[in-house]
């Protein structure tokens, strides 16, 4: 299992670089929105600097890709939405006049575009995991607000659930975002070789939830002892009894005290010692990882680094101390 390579493959698309394919008077209303879009931008330089990481691009993914997890009317409607002038297409949203919620505005090609690639780097990702086995990262995705008929939460296609469907493998996916994966618990649902697992604040969006394969809900404030007492014995428990072929993990900045809608407390060496865990424990059970980034709303240097270190985290060295791994 090539979980230490020299170089770790992280998926990229030049449409992730929101700020960069915006036009003029757009760009303001795109930065006023609470997630620091440039962050995609700041990450891919400093990723492209780091000669222990290689970018990959993001492939294309087909519509029956996006259908596999979104209703064929629901993907029409998006694309049709995609035509139209950005004003008109967010007037629209505005007015409730399109499968997606307000918090996915502003919308128009450019956004299309980044929806549509960050979607293909999960299955990019997700086919690189599965064939050289080890950690894949994309450099964007973990739409996991999305459901079969709407776009939410800016989030407008499950990339998350699509890649469990269309791996062919029993997979798990570990949901860290401070916010319920609640679309991608919905589509999933049911499905005896998906399992979600989601910690997330007890609190605040969304407010029609979902039901995880197993949900820990918790309070506001919630610290970084307490965030480790609740995911190591969860985490450790669903993969050994579940015995997943692939982990997805969404990997959500918004979990840190500083951060404006997350409501957790997190600190920076929490969200280290998190990331190294799921990585830690992945490596051990020798399961392929692929790893999405997510929610980050602090501001654009604190939620860019916050992201930086999980893909750096990726990458240390070290003797595992958890229990309970396969063979122990």
């Amino acid at each position: 299992m090539l979980f230490r390579r020299n170089r770790r493959i992280v998926v990229w698309h030049s449409h992730y670089d929101l700020p960069a394919n915006l036009p003029p008077d757009f760009r303001a209303m795109a930065e006023a929105h609470p997630a620091p879009i440039e962050k995609f931008g700041l990450l891919r330089e400093r990723l492209a600097a780091d000669s222990r990481f290689r970018l990959v691009k993001a492939r294309r993914p087909a519509q029956k890709e996006l259908e596999a997890v979104h209703d064929h009317e629901y993907v029409f409607r998006v694309y049709g939405l995609s035509r139209l002038p950005m004003l008109e297409a967010t007037e629209a949203i505005y007015a409730g006049k399109t499968p997606l919620d307000a918090d996915c505005a502003p919308f128009g090609r450019e956004v299309f575009n980044m929806h549509f690639a960050g979607f293909g780097g999960t299955l990019t990702a997700m086919e690189l995991a599965l064939r050289n086995g080890g950690v894949v990262m994309n450099l964007h995705g973990g739409f996991h607000h999305a459901r079969s008929c709407r776009g939410a939460g800016f989030s407008v296609f499950n990339d998350l659930a699509a890649a469990a469907r269309l791996s062919g493998r029993r997979t798990l996916i570990v949901d860290l975002d401070a916010h319920q994966g609640d679309g991608t618990a919905s589509i999933l649902e049911g499905e005896r070789n998906a399992f979600t697992l989601s910690l997330h604040a007890r609190e605040g969006y969304p407010l029609n939830r979902a039901r995880s394969s197993v949900d820990i809900e918790l309070a506001t404030g919630t610290d970084d002892a307490t965030y480790m007492n609740e995911l190591q014995p969860a985490l450790l428990d669903v993969i050994g009894h579940f015995k997943p072929e692939l982990v997805l993990y969404q990997s959500g900045v918004d979990a840190l005290a500083s951060d404006e809608l997350g409501l957790l407390g997190l600190s920076p060496e929490g969200l280290r010692q998190r990331d190294e865990f799921v990585f830690e424990v992945c490596e051990n059970y020798g399961v392929p990882l692929v790893v999405t980034m997510g929610g980050g709303y602090s501001d654009l240097e604190t939620t860019t680094q916050a992201h930086l270190n999980t893909f750096l985290a990726s990458l240390r060295e070290g003797a595992s101390s958890i229990r309970g791994r396969r063979g122990a």
